[in-house]
């Protein structure tokens, strides 16, 4: 979209920018606090796309946005661009993730077992208007389970791969001060295979997800699948410059 040429100049700007904000009214610590509480989902999203875990800064960035996703994740992004970069992490090794949700459709008993974690894809799609009428919405609580699933769970491809039922593509190592940042370089075509997966990991989630089930649905008769879906926590470790040690971190 492109604005043509109007009348009032900056005066104009500044006044539609303060009529956006008075319909928000006023922002405090407290209202950004709710909304890192009460709307976790959406935190991580602005999270994801804007390429910076900080869910403070995030919930900041949709409270100044008024729940405005992709000006909130803008926002985010500029902001990180003016930090400075202090080390690099070391590679996130997938058995070692804190799993909350393991899935695969690529057959049933995969090993290490499916977790659904928490998700709504079985849910009934019923709107709770009791809320409206007084009465609260309370969820039911969740029933421990009789043997827990271990905290971290294998890779799938690769037992895929032990087995001799998925091809270990050839690899080209790169050195890491080779490896583009599209955080900091722009994206270029023909683009590097790491500028790609950085593109696609900060990628808008509806974008992604159309594009996800093109590829599976859209072309003929290749019919892939989802080989492994999971969501985890990873400790992010760096190396100290003046000692032979991890640091772990959040």
């Amino acid at each position: 979209m492109a604005y043509v040429a109007t009348r009032g100049g900056e005066r104009a700007i500044d006044q539609s920018e303060r009529l956006y904000r008075a319909e928000l009214g006023r922002i405090d610590a407290a209202r950004v606090a709710h909304l890192r509480r009460t709307l976790p989902m959406l935190i991580d999203r602005v999270m994801g796309e804007a390429s910076l875990y900080e869910p403070d800064l995030a919930a900041l960035a949709l409270a100044q946005t008024g729940g405005d996703l992709y000006e909130a994740v803008l926002l985010l992004r500029a902001w990180r661009t003016t930090q400075p970069r202090l080390t690099i992490a070391e590679p996130v090794l997938q058995d070692q993730l804190f799993t909350h949700r393991r899935i695969s459709a690529a057959f049933k008993d995969i090993p290490g077992g499916q977790i659904l974690g928490p998700s709504l894809d079985y849910a009934h799609r019923l709107l709770a208007t009791g809320v409206l009428q007084g009465r609260p919405f309370a969820p039911a609580p969740v029933e421990p389970a009789a043997t827990p699933a271990p905290a971290c769970q294998p890779s799938l491809a690769a037992w895929q791969k032990s087995q001799g039922l998925v091809a270990d593509p050839a690899r080209v190592e790169v050195a890491p001060d080779d490896i583009p940042d599209l955080t900091r370089e722009p994206l270029l075509f023909p683009a590097r295979r790491a500028h790609r997966l950085q593109s696609l990991a900060r990628a808008d989630t509806g974008g992604m997800l159309a594009l996800g089930y093109s590829a599976m649905r859209g072309y003929g008769n290749a019919h892939p699948t989802v080989n492994e879906l999971r969501l985890a926590e990873a400790e992010v470790r760096v190396r100290h410059r003046a000692a032979r040690c991890f640091l772990p971190g959040g």
